[in-house]
């Protein structure tokens, strides 16, 4: 029994040793299976912005010229079309008046053409033919005699002169002159005895009037007849002085030039010719012509001739008098009106480059030029910026990174003037060219603020961009 027993504990034992054994050989149940669900990881590029108008400009004049005045100051709020810089204009509004006076002269002219002659227009031209018609009527008739003597005698009248200054002064003449110089001698010693009488001899002539009772007046009156006798007394001399001197060539010259032209006057009544009749052959020379030998001794055909076209012209001119404006004369005087009304706008235009008007509202960032400098069409005045709206602009943004972006795209935003906050953005703008920047080749891109920029953000301020791209 106990033998039994034994073998049994003994395969009690074998068993718990396998049973033990099999559980430390066998691995271990796999654990339970979960789900894992990864995160796409959103990619980014920073870069650096700044805060700048949606529309700004550096303004500059169209032409040249002196800065006469600055009306602005940096930081000023302007309207659209306010004045902000002038230049000086003087000779530019002389220029417009003298335009404006243009026009008014060539409306003026073109209210005439369209208007015609006026009756006393028609009655010149009238009275003109009858003149010509008078001076024609001269010529078929000849000379009269009372031409020819009135020649004759200017003709012997200058002989007479001539013969007189070629002689010189006789002894009467000089006579006579001496005794003018007695005469004027005469006149001044009795005004210096009526002044002394009247002002006194003594030096002080005041206390003297005052003595008397005489009024200054009558003193001065005195010594006024002694200065002009005292004249009179010195051309009498001079007079006298040219007589006995005898004739001077010049003198002659003279009187022999007024014989010369009676002369010529009188061999035109008599009917000679003149040289210069051979050489003018205008119709104006000829109306002198023929009227300069319409004293002639029997009329000439071509003296009749020119009289006959002067006619003709006169009649003319009165048949275009009254047969009133001519469309091609109307046409002339309304170019000359357009000719000067174009010229009127072209000096007004000048004039009005001389001022620099804001092109938009906004805020003047900078004001680069001061009264008595010089300014030209590449030297700007000005900066102006529309600050109600607010966007930004990249600042380094690398030519590797640009072609990832795309417009629309968002964006996060922090400003370094307000850390504790963060806004969004969107990509709105892409510039299409590089530029250099500190050496390197960047490209601007432009976003703007969702709703608007934020309170407190100012033109300038610095900024973080994290674009996010898809």
């Amino acid at each position: 029994m106990k033998r039994v027993l034994l073998i049994l504990g003994v395969i009690l034992v074998a068993s718990a040793g396998v049973f033990a054994y099999q559980r430390l050989n066998t691995p271990p149940p796999p654990p339970p299976q979960t789900e894992v669900v990864t995160q796409p990881r959103i990619q980014t590029v920073s870069v650096e912005a700044r805060l700048a108008p949606a529309r700004q400009a550096r303004l500059a004049f169209n032409g040249a010229g002196r800065v006469q005045e600055v009306l602005v100051q940096a930081g000023d709020t302007v309207q659209a079309g306010q004045v902000l810089v002038r230049l000086e204009s003087a000779a530019l509004r002389d220029v417009v008046r003298q335009a404006e006076a243009g026009v008014q002269v060539a409306q003026a002219q073109l209210q005439r053409a369209k208007l015609g002659p006026r009756a006393e227009d028609i009655a010149v031209a009238e009275m003109a033919v009858r003149v010509a018609e008078a001076q024609l009527a001269r010529a078929q008739a000849g000379p009269r005699a009372e031409d020819i003597g009135v020649a004759q005698a200017g003709l012997n009248a200058a002989r007479t002169d001539l013969a007189r200054a070629r002689v010189g002064a006789t002894a009467q003449d000089l006579e006579t002159a001496r005794l003018s110089i007695e005469q004027a001698k005469n006149q001044l010693w009795s005004a210096q005895a009526q002044r002394d009488a009247v002002c006194g001899r003594t030096g002080d002539a005041e206390k003297t009037l005052q003595k008397l009772g005489i009024p200054q007046a009558e003193c001065d009156a005195a010594r006024a007849v002694v200065n002009s006798s005292e004249q009179a007394v010195q051309i009498a001399e001079q007079a006298y002085a040219k007589l006995a001197a005898g004739p001077r060539a010049e003198d002659v010259n003279t009187v022999a030039a007024r014989v010369e032209q009676a002369q010529a006057q009188v061999r035109a009544a008599q009917g000679g010719p003149r040289p210069v009749d051979v050489q003018v052959a205008t119709v104006l020379v000829e109306q002198a012509q023929a009227q300069a030998r319409a004293a002639q001794v029997g009329a000439r055909p071509v003296d009749v001739q020119v009289a006959t076209v002067l006619v003709e012209q006169a009649q003319a001119q009165l048949a275009q008098a009254k047969a009133g404006p001519r469309a091609a004369d109307v046409a002339v005087a309304e170019a000359e009106v357009a000719r000067a009304e174009a010229a009127l706008q072209a000096a007004r235009t000048a004039l009005a480059e001389t001022e620099l008007k804001a092109p938009f509202a906004g805020v003047v960032a900078q004001v680069l030029l001061q009264p008595g400098e010089a300014a030209t069409p590449a030297t700007p005045a000005l900066q102006l910026g529309d600050t109600h709206t607010l966007r930004l602009e990249t600042e380094d943004l690398a030519e590797t990174d640009v072609a990832k972006i795309v417009v629309g795209q968002t964006a996060s935003v922090a400003l370094d003037a307000l850390p504790e906050q963060s806004f969004k953005a969107k990509v709105t703008r892409i510039s299409p060219v590089s530029a250099e920047r500190r050496g390197d080749t960047v490209y601007t891109v432009w976003l703007d603020f969702d709703g608007g920029a934020p309170e407190g953000a100012l033109w300038g301020m610095k900024a973080l961009v994290d674009i996010q791209l898809h």
